[in-house]
Protein backbone atom coordinates (compact mmCIF):
# COMPACT_ATOMS: atom_id res chain seq x y z
CA UNK A 1 0.00 0.00 0.00
CA UNK A 2 2.80 2.14 0.27
CA UNK A 3 2.91 5.42 -1.93
CA UNK A 4 -1.20 4.87 -2.12
CA UNK A 5 -4.64 6.74 -1.00
CA UNK A 6 -6.94 4.10 -0.03
CA UNK A 7 -10.65 5.28 0.58
CA UNK A 8 -11.87 3.99 4.09
CA UNK A 9 -15.13 4.48 5.44
CA UNK A 10 -15.73 7.95 5.33
CA UNK A 11 -12.05 9.31 4.81
CA UNK A 12 -8.98 8.60 2.73
CA UNK A 13 -5.71 7.40 4.13
CA UNK A 14 -2.75 8.02 2.15
CA UNK A 15 0.40 5.25 2.98
CA UNK A 16 3.86 7.10 2.94
CA UNK A 17 7.21 5.74 3.31
CA UNK A 18 8.89 8.68 5.49
CA UNK A 19 12.04 8.22 3.89
CA UNK A 20 10.89 8.75 0.75
CA UNK A 21 10.88 12.50 -0.43
CA UNK A 22 8.40 11.87 -3.46
CA UNK A 23 5.78 10.09 -0.71
CA UNK A 24 6.20 13.46 1.12
CA UNK A 25 5.95 15.49 -1.90
CA UNK A 26 2.51 13.92 -2.84
CA UNK A 27 1.20 14.09 0.22
CA UNK A 28 1.83 18.24 0.53
CA UNK A 29 0.45 18.33 -3.15
CA UNK A 30 -2.78 16.64 -2.25
CA UNK A 31 -3.02 18.39 0.89
CA UNK A 32 -2.89 21.42 -0.96
CA UNK A 33 -5.36 20.31 -3.55
CA UNK A 34 -8.24 20.38 -0.82
CA UNK A 35 -8.13 22.60 2.51
CA UNK A 36 -7.68 21.20 5.95
CA UNK A 37 -8.90 22.44 9.36
CA UNK A 38 -6.63 20.47 11.78
CA UNK A 39 -3.57 19.00 11.65
CA UNK A 40 -3.18 16.40 14.30
CA UNK A 41 0.79 14.58 15.02
CA UNK A 42 1.57 11.77 17.19
CA UNK A 43 4.86 11.93 19.24
CA UNK A 44 7.20 14.52 20.66
CA UNK A 45 10.36 13.27 19.67
CA UNK A 46 10.12 11.51 16.47
CA UNK A 47 10.31 14.65 14.80
CA UNK A 48 10.01 13.42 11.12
CA UNK A 49 6.08 11.99 12.14
CA UNK A 50 5.77 15.24 14.32
CA UNK A 51 8.20 18.90 14.13
CA UNK A 52 9.05 18.33 10.65
CA UNK A 53 5.29 18.12 8.92
CA UNK A 54 4.43 20.70 11.45
CA UNK A 55 6.74 23.38 10.07
CA UNK A 56 6.16 22.15 6.68
CA UNK A 57 2.18 22.73 7.09
CA UNK A 58 2.54 25.85 8.67
CA UNK A 59 5.22 26.98 5.89
CA UNK A 60 2.32 26.23 3.31
CA UNK A 61 -1.31 27.52 5.04
CA UNK A 62 0.02 29.55 7.93
CA UNK A 63 -2.47 30.33 10.57
CA UNK A 64 -5.07 29.18 8.83
CA UNK A 65 -4.44 25.51 9.90
CA UNK A 66 -4.37 24.33 13.15
CA UNK A 67 -1.78 22.02 14.54
CA UNK A 68 -2.03 19.89 17.36
CA UNK A 69 0.25 17.05 19.19
CA UNK A 70 -0.77 14.23 21.03
CA UNK A 71 2.69 13.33 22.70
CA UNK A 72 0.86 10.03 24.10
CA UNK A 73 2.91 9.78 26.99
CA UNK A 74 6.32 11.40 26.09
CA UNK A 75 6.20 14.24 28.59
CA UNK A 76 5.39 12.73 31.91
CA UNK A 77 8.31 12.56 34.61
CA UNK A 78 8.60 8.65 34.32
CA UNK A 79 8.77 8.68 30.70
CA UNK A 80 12.04 11.71 30.19
CA UNK A 81 14.06 10.12 33.04
CA UNK A 82 14.73 7.34 30.22
CA UNK A 83 17.47 8.31 27.73
CA UNK A 84 17.73 11.14 29.99
CA UNK A 85 20.44 13.01 28.87
CA UNK A 86 19.86 12.72 25.52
CA UNK A 87 16.27 14.28 25.91
CA UNK A 88 18.09 16.93 28.00
CA UNK A 89 20.16 17.87 25.56
CA UNK A 90 17.67 18.38 22.70
CA UNK A 91 15.03 19.48 24.71
CA UNK A 92 15.78 23.75 24.93
CA UNK A 93 16.12 23.07 20.81
CA UNK A 94 12.65 21.71 20.37
CA UNK A 95 10.99 23.51 22.95
CA UNK A 96 11.75 26.12 21.09
CA UNK A 97 10.66 25.26 17.78
CA UNK A 98 7.33 23.42 18.82
CA UNK A 99 6.18 26.65 20.48
CA UNK A 100 6.13 28.13 17.17
CA UNK A 101 4.23 25.65 15.18
CA UNK A 102 1.67 24.43 18.02
CA UNK A 103 -2.22 25.56 18.37
CA UNK A 104 -2.39 22.56 21.18
CA UNK A 105 -1.20 19.78 22.81
CA UNK A 106 -4.00 17.20 23.58
CA UNK A 107 -3.34 14.48 26.79
CA UNK A 108 -6.11 11.67 27.32
CA UNK A 109 -5.37 11.06 31.07
CA UNK A 110 -5.32 13.79 34.04
CA UNK A 111 -1.52 12.87 35.14
CA UNK A 112 -0.52 13.60 31.26
CA UNK A 113 -2.50 16.77 31.34
CA UNK A 114 -0.43 18.25 34.50
CA UNK A 115 2.97 17.21 32.88
CA UNK A 116 2.31 18.61 29.71
CA UNK A 117 2.91 22.24 30.74
CA UNK A 118 6.51 21.83 32.40
CA UNK A 119 8.08 20.89 29.05
CA UNK A 120 5.59 23.19 26.28
CA UNK A 121 4.74 26.10 28.41
CA UNK A 122 2.19 28.63 26.63
CA UNK A 123 0.60 25.78 24.01
CA UNK A 124 -3.33 24.75 25.18
CA UNK A 125 -3.95 21.82 26.56
CA UNK A 126 -7.00 19.53 25.82
CA UNK A 127 -8.25 16.55 27.41
CA UNK A 128 -9.34 13.86 25.29
CA UNK A 129 -10.25 10.54 25.26
CA UNK A 130 -9.20 6.45 24.38
CA UNK A 131 -11.49 4.42 23.52
CA UNK A 132 -9.97 0.58 22.78
CA UNK A 133 -10.80 -1.61 20.74
CA UNK A 134 -13.57 -4.25 21.56
CA UNK A 135 -11.70 -7.53 22.69
CA UNK A 136 -14.12 -10.76 23.00
CA UNK A 137 -13.81 -12.64 26.51
CA UNK A 138 -12.60 -15.84 26.61
CA UNK A 139 -10.36 -18.70 28.64
CA UNK A 140 -7.79 -21.05 27.22
CA UNK A 141 -8.43 -24.65 25.11
CA UNK A 142 -6.33 -26.44 27.63
CA UNK A 143 -4.69 -26.01 31.46
CA UNK A 144 -1.20 -25.79 31.28
CA UNK A 145 1.33 -27.45 33.94
CA UNK A 146 3.22 -23.79 33.61
CA UNK A 147 2.40 -20.24 34.12
CA UNK A 148 1.57 -18.38 31.33
CA UNK A 149 2.67 -15.18 30.63
CA UNK A 150 2.60 -12.54 27.74
CA UNK A 151 4.48 -9.37 27.18
CA UNK A 152 2.42 -7.67 24.54
CA UNK A 153 3.53 -4.13 23.44
CA UNK A 154 6.83 -2.20 21.60
CA UNK A 155 10.37 -3.52 22.84
CA UNK A 156 12.13 -0.19 23.45
CA UNK A 157 13.66 1.00 26.92
CA UNK A 158 10.25 2.69 27.96
CA UNK A 159 8.11 -0.40 27.75
CA UNK A 160 10.32 -2.56 30.72
CA UNK A 161 10.95 -5.80 28.48
CA UNK A 162 14.59 -6.47 29.83
CA UNK A 163 13.06 -5.49 33.64
CA UNK A 164 10.39 -8.26 32.88
CA UNK A 165 13.39 -10.97 32.05
CA UNK A 166 15.74 -9.78 35.13
CA UNK A 167 12.95 -10.53 37.49
CA UNK A 168 12.22 -13.92 35.49
CA UNK A 169 15.77 -14.82 36.19
CA UNK A 170 14.89 -15.33 39.91
CA UNK A 171 11.68 -16.90 39.66
CA UNK A 172 11.60 -20.51 41.17
CA UNK A 173 8.09 -21.48 39.82
CA UNK A 174 7.95 -22.97 36.31
CA UNK A 175 6.97 -20.21 33.95
CA UNK A 176 6.37 -19.68 29.91
CA UNK A 177 6.80 -16.24 28.72
CA UNK A 178 5.33 -15.26 25.47
CA UNK A 179 6.74 -11.74 23.92
CA UNK A 180 4.47 -10.34 21.40
CA UNK A 181 5.71 -6.70 19.71
CA UNK A 182 7.97 -4.99 17.29
CA UNK A 183 11.47 -3.97 17.75
CA UNK A 184 11.98 -0.61 17.95
CA UNK A 185 15.29 -0.45 19.27
CA UNK A 186 17.77 -3.11 18.02
CA UNK A 187 20.33 -2.35 20.63
CA UNK A 188 17.90 -2.88 23.58
CA UNK A 189 16.58 -6.22 21.85
CA UNK A 190 20.23 -7.52 21.87
CA UNK A 191 20.11 -6.94 25.50
CA UNK A 192 17.01 -8.79 26.11
CA UNK A 193 18.25 -11.47 24.28
CA UNK A 194 21.77 -12.00 25.77
CA UNK A 195 19.59 -11.98 29.24
CA UNK A 196 17.35 -14.25 27.70
CA UNK A 197 19.82 -16.66 27.32
CA UNK A 198 20.58 -16.43 31.29
CA UNK A 199 16.78 -18.32 31.69
CA UNK A 200 16.82 -20.99 34.55
CA UNK A 201 15.72 -24.19 33.69
CA UNK A 202 12.12 -23.08 34.88
CA UNK A 203 11.31 -20.70 32.76
CA UNK A 204 11.32 -20.85 28.74
CA UNK A 205 10.92 -17.20 26.74
CA UNK A 206 9.68 -17.34 23.16
CA UNK A 207 9.46 -14.13 20.73
CA UNK A 208 6.46 -14.36 18.38
CA UNK A 209 7.18 -10.82 16.55
CA UNK A 210 4.05 -8.57 15.80
CA UNK A 211 0.46 -9.84 16.23
CA UNK A 212 -1.92 -8.78 13.73
CA UNK A 213 -5.13 -7.52 15.54
CA UNK A 214 -7.51 -10.81 14.41
CA UNK A 215 -4.94 -12.95 16.24
CA UNK A 216 -4.54 -10.92 19.42
CA UNK A 217 -7.73 -12.44 20.97
CA UNK A 218 -6.15 -15.99 21.00
CA UNK A 219 -3.10 -14.74 22.25
CA UNK A 220 -4.76 -13.40 25.09
CA UNK A 221 -6.79 -16.33 25.88
CA UNK A 222 -4.24 -18.61 25.88
CA UNK A 223 -2.62 -16.61 28.88
CA UNK A 224 -2.60 -16.67 32.56
CA UNK A 225 -1.44 -13.01 33.07
CA UNK A 226 -0.20 -9.79 31.15
CA UNK A 227 2.83 -8.28 32.22
CA UNK A 228 4.38 -4.86 31.71
CA UNK A 229 6.74 -3.46 33.47
CA UNK A 230 6.39 0.07 31.30
CA UNK A 231 7.68 3.40 32.74
CA UNK A 232 4.42 5.51 32.28
CA UNK A 233 1.09 5.23 29.87
CA UNK A 234 -0.88 7.74 29.06
CA UNK A 235 -3.66 5.40 28.54
CA UNK A 236 -2.37 1.68 28.17
CA UNK A 237 -4.61 0.38 25.26
CA UNK A 238 -2.93 -3.31 25.21
CA UNK A 239 -4.00 -3.32 29.53
CA UNK A 240 -7.87 -2.19 28.24
CA UNK A 241 -7.46 -5.03 25.57
CA UNK A 242 -6.06 -7.83 28.47
CA UNK A 243 -9.20 -7.02 30.54
CA UNK A 244 -11.62 -7.30 28.02
CA UNK A 245 -10.03 -10.24 27.00
CA UNK A 246 -10.25 -12.18 30.51
CA UNK A 247 -6.57 -12.07 30.82
CA UNK A 248 -5.90 -10.33 34.15
CA UNK A 249 -2.81 -7.85 34.25
CA UNK A 250 0.56 -7.75 36.56
CA UNK A 251 1.55 -3.55 35.93
CA UNK A 252 3.70 -0.70 37.13
CA UNK A 253 1.91 2.14 39.67
CA UNK A 254 2.64 4.58 36.58
CA UNK A 255 -0.43 3.62 34.20
CA UNK A 256 -4.21 5.42 34.59
CA UNK A 257 -4.95 1.61 35.51
CA UNK A 258 -3.70 0.90 39.27
CA UNK A 259 -6.84 0.96 40.85
CA UNK A 260 -8.80 -1.16 38.22
CA UNK A 261 -5.76 -3.67 38.34
CA UNK A 262 -6.22 -4.45 41.68
CA UNK A 263 -10.45 -4.86 41.72
CA UNK A 264 -9.54 -6.62 38.58
CA UNK A 265 -7.52 -9.75 40.14
CA UNK A 266 -4.30 -8.37 39.08
CA UNK A 267 -1.60 -6.99 40.93
CA UNK A 268 0.62 -4.10 40.96
CA UNK A 269 4.58 -3.65 41.20
CA UNK A 270 5.96 -0.38 43.23
CA UNK A 271 9.87 -0.80 41.83
CA UNK A 272 10.06 -2.19 38.38
CA UNK A 273 13.88 -2.41 38.82
CA UNK A 274 13.42 -4.47 41.70
CA UNK A 275 14.27 -8.08 40.49
CA UNK A 276 12.96 -9.60 44.06
CA UNK A 277 9.74 -8.01 44.10
CA UNK A 278 8.64 -9.01 40.49
CA UNK A 279 10.16 -12.27 40.61
CA UNK A 280 8.10 -12.85 44.05
CA UNK A 281 5.10 -11.53 42.40
CA UNK A 282 5.59 -13.84 39.43
CA UNK A 283 6.05 -16.83 41.60
CA UNK A 284 3.01 -16.15 43.70
CA UNK A 285 0.98 -15.96 40.73
CA UNK A 286 2.31 -19.09 39.74
CA UNK A 287 1.17 -20.75 42.83
CA UNK A 288 -2.36 -19.69 42.05
CA UNK A 289 -4.96 -22.88 41.92
CA UNK A 290 -7.03 -23.38 38.05
CA UNK A 291 -9.88 -22.41 40.00
CA UNK A 292 -7.75 -19.25 41.36
CA UNK A 293 -6.99 -18.15 38.02
CA UNK A 294 -10.18 -18.88 36.47
CA UNK A 295 -11.56 -16.50 39.23
CA UNK A 296 -9.01 -13.69 38.35
CA UNK A 297 -10.15 -13.84 34.71
CA UNK A 298 -14.11 -13.00 35.79
CA UNK A 299 -12.48 -10.08 37.69
CA UNK A 300 -10.50 -8.86 35.18
CA UNK A 301 -13.05 -8.94 32.63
Amino acid sequence: LSGRKVKLASGFVYYANISSMRHAVSLLRQFRAQPHDLLILNSFWNVRLSLIPAIAFRLLWGGKLKVALLPRGELQPESLRYSKWKKQAALPLLRRLYSHVLDYVAATSDLELESIPRVLSGVVTLRTVNVAEEIPFGVPSAPSETMRIVYLGRINDDKGLLEVLSGLLEVKQAVTLTIAGAVQDEKYYSDCEHVMGQMPHNVSVNYVGEVGRGDLPRLLHEQDVFLTLTSAENFGHAIAEALQAGCPVIAPDTTPWTRTIRNGGGAIILDRNNRAEVAATIDQWASLTPNELLSRRGMAR
